[in-house]
C-alpha cells in the first residue's frame, strides 16, 4: 500500500509541501533519511526532524494507514452535582464573619460606654 505523506503524524498540508519541495517526496524517502538531512527543510530542527522519520518508520511498518493524526482525546471529566443557591463558606470566610461580628459587638460596647455617662 502507497503512503502519503500526510498520514506521518505532525504532517499536514503545508508540511507535506515542504518536504516535498525539499526533496522529500514519500513516506520512504522520510523514513530513510537523517535528522541531519531533513533538518535541511525549513520548519525543522533536529528535534522535530527525528520523531517525523521516527512517524514514518513506524508508518512504513504497520499494515493500515490511519485515516488521518489526531491529538489524544482527553479523558472525560465527571459531571458536576447541579450547585445548589446557597454558597458554601470555606474556613476563611467562616473566621472573617466571626471577625466582622467581634467587630461589630467591639463598637456597639464602646458606644455604650460613651453613651452610658450622665448628662447633666
Amino acid at each position: 500500500m502507497v503512503q502519503v505523506i500526510e498520514n506521518i503524524p505532525g504532517i499536514g498540508g503545508s508540511t507535506a509541501q515542504l518536504l516535498k519541495d525539499g526533496g522529500f517526496k514519500t513516506v520512504k524517502a522520510i523514513a530513510q533519511a537523517t535528522p541531519e538531512t531533513l533538518s535541511a527543510v525549513r520548519g525543522f530542527g533536529p528535534i522535530r526532524a527525528l520523531r517525523v522519520i521516527e512517524a514514518a518508520t513506524a508508518l512504513l511498518k504497520s499494515d493500515t494507514a490511519p485515516k488521518k493524526a489526531s491529538k489524544p482525546k482527553k479523558a472525560a471529566k465527571p459531571k458536576k452535582a447541579a450547585k445548589s443557591s446557597k454558597k458554601k463558606s470555606s474556613k476563611k470566610d467562616g473566621k472573617a464573619k466571626k471577625d466582622k461580628k467581634a467587630k461589630k459587638s467591639d463598637k456597639k460596647k464602646s458606644k455604650g460606654k460613651k453613651s452610658g455617662k450622665k448628662k447633666k
